[in-house]
This record gives C-alpha cells, structure tokens and sequence, in this order.
C-alpha cells in the first residue's frame, strides 16, 4: 500500500489523511471511500453503517465541498488513482449548509406568532433541502468528469454515489444520475 500512496499532494489535507489513515495500516486496503458532512449525528451513524467494511470515513463540511479550490476532486481523483477504492459516497446534509443563528433568528421581525414562524422554519427547511440536493447532484456530475472516475464508471470498476441525509425526517435520499433525481434510500435497497 506504500507504494501506491507515495506521490500525495501534501497541500491538501484530506490526501494526508488518507495518507496517515494508509501508513499506519498498511496491509488493509480501502475498497470504499465515504466523505460526509461533519455532522456528529451523521456522522456516528455513518462510522456504526461502515464498522465491519473496509471503508475510510471523512468528516468534510459540505461547505467547503466548492469546486472553485478543487479540493474535492483532487482528493477524489487520488483515491481513485492511487487507493484503486470500488466506492465514493458523498453524504450531505440537509442542513450543512445552514447558520444555526439564522435558524434561531426566523421569528424576529416581520415573522410574528407561532403559525408565521412554523411556516418560515419549513419554508426555510424546504430551501435547505433543494440547495443540498443541488450540491450533490452538482459535485456527482463534476466528479463524473474526472478521468478517473470516467474510466472507472465506464469499466464497471468503480461506484460513485451521491446521498443526503435529511435531517427533519432522518431518512437518507440517494442521487439517481441517470434520472437526475432522488429516491429514498430504503426504497432502493428494498428494490435490489
């Protein structure tokens, strides 16, 4: 596995990671590789779902899952170049991206009264929830455009998914590429 790991980019700190995660155990692979908001909540569930695989985890805020710094896919391109992993999986969270002090703050101002600050709140949930579908559909797409993953889609080696849990409901939503849509991620496991 050392071998495979040693030209990193040591500017980017989830390669080092990886790197770290690698060194240490060197006889174990990764076969998958899962990068999911750091959200705690999320998270233990996550690290509890990937316990008995050989996958590594890794906290990374969605907000700064921005193509512009190329972060996201250049420790995605390495992974799949140099890990050979079978799986990426991009977990966002419906509310990633929100300030919790906005989410205090929705009855204040023109908002007054109980029905007026319910309604605020989902309508505010409903615009969080579109914007972190956006971000994943946008970041699966882009990374669709990698060579590697390309190559590794195309070959039938490698598995890219997309998913978002929502936090109102708690239930996972699954990116479907090919209808450029989401499904609960229960129906499509009761479907296979």
């Amino acid at each position: 596995m050392i071998s495979k790991i040693a030209d990193m980019q040591p500017d980017n700190r989830f390669v080092e990671q990886l790197h770290e995660l690698t060194r240490h155990e060197p006889q174990q692979s990764i076969d998958s590789l899962v990068i999911a908001h750091d959200d705690p909540h999320m998270m233990r569930g996550l690290a509890e779902a990937t316990s008995d695989s050989a996958a590594a985890l890794i906290p990374w805020p969605q907000r700064d899952w921005d193509a512009a710094d190329g972060n996201l896919s250049e420790t995605i391109d390495w992974v799949v170049r140099r890990l050979e992993v079978k799986g990426v999986i991009l977990v966002a969270h419906s509310r990633g991206g929100t300030p919790w002090q906005r989410m205090g703050s929705l009855g204040d101002g023109a908002w007054k009264g109980r029905t007026n600050r319910l309604l605020a709140r989902a309508s505010t949930a409903q615009e969080d929830l579109q914007h972190a579908k956006d971000l994943v559909r946008q970041r699966v797409q882009q990374l669709c455009e990698l060579p590697s993953v390309s190559r590794g889609i195309a070959s039938g080696e490698l598995l890219l998914n997309g998913l978002l849990y929502v936090a109102e409901s708690g239930l996972f939503l699954i990116y479907d590429a090919d209808c450029d849509d989401f499904r609960a991620l229960m129906a499509n496991a009761s479907a296979a």
